[in-house]
């Protein structure tokens, strides 16, 4: 088994249904991995012919996560989760990080500006 050996191994990509997370979730099939994608229209079929959405080979559920009781309520089909990759497009997460001296705030309202710039970069 090498390190790149998903099979058996459940996997959950959270905005899996387009785009980057879309591809993330094909990588994990493509090596063995049981692969649940949550997006947020009614069936994998609406997003059916979509340029950057193949739900082919996926199991999809429709879940909004930034709606807390929404996440909790929704039933999953999995037993055991291995992988957890969150992809989706919107996000509200509360986050803390070290220069927030321990005060938890939403992710969106952190500045760039307070990101470090390694060094010979520039900032855009």
């Amino acid at each position: 088994m090498g390190w790149l050996d998903f099979e058996n191994k459940t996997v959950l990509v959270v905005g899996g249904s387009s785009g980057i997370g879309n591809g993330i979730a094909h990588g994990f099939a493509d090596q063995g991995a049981d692969v649940h994608v949550w997006g947020t229209r009614a069936s994998a079929a609406d997003y059916d012919g979509e340029e950057g959405s193949d739900l082919c080979g996926l199991s999809y559920t429709r879940v909004d996560v930034s709606n807390d009781t929404e996440v909790a309520e929704t039933p999953v089909d999995f037993d055991t989760l291995d992988v957890l990759v969150l992809s989706q497009g919107r996000c509200s997460t509360i986050v803390r990080n070290s220069r927030s001296r321990g005060s938890a705030r939403s992710l969106t309202s952190i500045s760039t500006a307070s990101w470090p710039v390694a060094p010979g970069s520039t900032r855009c």
